[in-house]
């Protein structure tokens, strides 16, 4: 699932209401790869605001220093690396599209999956020293993409 993303369209993220006069600073990025730094929309007590992470969650307990990108959401209750995060630290990951590669013998092709109107949607993430995805196991399992304009 999803290891690249974009978001071509960052001013079109200011219709989901968030206050944020950095949202309209923020560049076009077509190729947004673990270990960049990520927006993300997090709960804080004065309501929903934006944040930077670096994509990829290293649990506050943990001493290994390699992170994890992605996270199924079935089991995001029971892993210890998630629990505590999936309790407290949930957040949404703004994107307008996301890549996934098919293998042609040693080549791998992207492919560009996007809504229609190109409209931005979000990832369901969670966060703690840095951000991971949650994914549905359901993604593994769309119809042949198509093939991106050369």
């Amino acid at each position: 699932m999803c290891g690249r993303f974009t978001l071509r369209h960052p001013r079109r993220v200011r219709a989901w209401g968030i206050p944020s006069a950095d949202v309209f600073d923020w560049l076009p990025r077509f190729n947004i790869a673990p270990t960049q730094n990520v927006f993300a929309v997090i709960q804080t007590t004065e309501g929903r605001a934006f944040d930077s992470f670096g994509w990829g969650l290293v649990p506050s307990w943990s001493s290994e220093p390699s992170a994890i990108i992605n996270a199924r959401a079935e089991t995001l209750e029971e892993r210890a690396s998630f629990k505590d995060s999936f309790v407290r630290r949930r957040c949404l990951i703004p994107a307008d599209g996301f890549y996934e590669w098919k293998r042609r013998g040693k080549e791998r092709q992207p492919y560009l999956f996007q809504l229609k109107d190109e409209a931005p949607f979000a990832f369901a993430g969670i966060w703690d020293a840095g951000l991971v995805m949650a994914r549905p196991s359901a993604l593994a399992r769309l119809s042949p993409p198509h093939p991106m304009n050369s």
